[in-house]
């Protein structure tokens, strides 16, 4: 069984149960994470743990304990988890009578588990993966990682109808957001394009080492929002997040694009370095690499 914490204590995920009246379950009140494990080790947990707390604070939410329990009780979920595998934890508001305001006291519940990653194909990382377009009716506090995942679900939902593997965000002015699980990044006459912070997207841990990355090689980069007509003259694209890392997208809306091109090798040279460095392992997208 798979072990997991939940209501102050360590239990098999098969038999966790949360209150009717939590606000989670009711209000989608509450926020989550999720870092990637490589063989075992941590990547960037500490990064992750930041947004949270960052999260948290957007929504005023109160983090119960210190970072140093918080961080105990991830080490414990980590030691049980599967060797490939990703740490998810959120946390919600916890139990309170159904009134929209939030409570004036209230007993915030934490859960974290540990999901095992299944086989992901080597193709999309060695000729990449299609995508679709998609009106981007999410809230307006993307930067706050939220429960409520209802539009990405709609989105993803609409991608796997069409055979697609993820989904591009455009907004109301025709502007590429991100995607509906990754952040979105093209190169556009020579640069390397992606939505800036404050146009309402998620401060992606992967979008930001991506970006690191770039400027440490010297690739030319603009953190500025491109729309979909540019979109479609770019001559890379690719998407990041945690599980997958670095992603090539070889086909937007049935229309071929360019799988991974030299700076997208570039950048998945750069994060399989920090990958190794830092866990010891390989990093999935290096099978692209050989």
């Amino acid at each position: 069984m798979s072990l997991m914490f939940l209501h102050g204590r360590f239990l098999p995920v098969e038999e966790a149960t949360v209150p009717f009246l939590d606000r989670g379950y009711l209000f989608g009140d509450g926020v989550y994470e999720v870092y990637r494990l490589y063989g075992g080790r941590p990547f960037a947990r500490e990064l992750h743990v930041d947004r949270f707390y960052a999260s948290c604070s957007g929504i005023s939410l109160e983090v119960p304990g210190t970072r140093q329990e918080l961080v105990g009780i991830l080490d414990r979920i980590e030691a049980h988890a599967p060797a490939r595998s990703y740490i998810y934890f959120h946390l919600t508001r916890g139990p309170a009578p159904r009134l929209h305001a939030w409570p004036d006291a209230c007993n915030p519940a934490l859960a974290v588990m540990a999901v095992e990653l299944g086989p992901v194909p080597e193709t999309w990382y060695r000729r990449g993966v299609a995508v679709i377009t998609y009106e981007d009716i999410r809230w307006a506090r993307c930067r706050v990682k939220s429960l409520n995942l209802l539009p990405n679900c709609m989105a993803m939902s609409e991608a796997r109808a069409r055979g697609a593997a993820e989904v591009l965000f455009v907004n109301r002015e025709g502007f590429v957001t991100e995607s509906a699980t990754a952040s979105a990044f093209a190169v556009i006459g020579g640069y390397l394009r992606t939505a800036p912070l404050t146009f309402n997207i998620l401060p992606g841990v992967t979008r930001h080492l991506v970006l690191e990355s770039a400027r440490e090689s010297g690739l030319p980069v603009r953190e500025s929002a491109f729309t979909l007509e540019e979109l479609q003259e770019a001559s890379e694209v690719f998407i990041t997040n945690t599980p997958f890392e670095i992603l090539p997208v070889a086909v937007i809306d049935d229309r071929p694009v360019r799988g991974p091109g030299p700076m997208t090798r570039e950048l998945m040279r750069g994060m399989a370095r920090r990958v190794e460095e830092e866990t010891g392992h390989p990093a999935q997208c290096s099978v692209a690499l050989g």
